[in-house]
């Protein structure tokens, strides 16, 4: 069956950052030696640029967290697919900014729910799996 559309797949999560190890050097210093950022998800990313007619996003549940409630829409409108993988519940939820009260003030804030817009998106075709713990 040959495929019309681009097949998009936003995959979120396995990103890690390694800290390097911790040295001990007196009762006043413990400094870290080294930090990379890896992404776990690798091999299962290059298995899927492998697809013919196939774009991949992924991104760390960091950058899900942080990102801009218009930026969590036009992510879903452009994907067919969506991964989460080992992506917290609370990286869902609330958007930082919400947090900041000097930004509001007094005004009532609300953040479109996360969850709802993917139910929606679902219901409209889009396909999800959420793996890992």
């Amino acid at each position: 069956m040959k495929r019309k559309e681009k097949l998009k797949i936003w995959h979120v999560g396995n990103w890690c950052v390694h800290s390097g190890q911790k040295y001990v050097e007196s009762p006043f210093q413990a400094p870290s030696k080294g930090v990379e950022i890896l992404n776990y998800a690798q091999p299962l990313i290059n298995s899927l640029q492998e697809i013919k007619n196939c774009e991949v996003i992924s991104e760390p549940s960091w950058e899900l967290y942080n990102m801009s409630p218009e930026k969590f829409e036009e992510r879903l409108n452009w994907a067919s697919v969506l991964i989460l993988v080992d992506v917290e519940t609370k990286c869902l939820m609330l958007h930082p900014d919400f947090f900041t009260r000097s930004k509001w003030g007094d005004k009532p804030v609300t953040f479109p729910d996360r969850f709802d817009q993917i139910k929606n998106w679902i219901k409209k075709g889009g396909h999800f799996h959420m793996n890992g713990g």
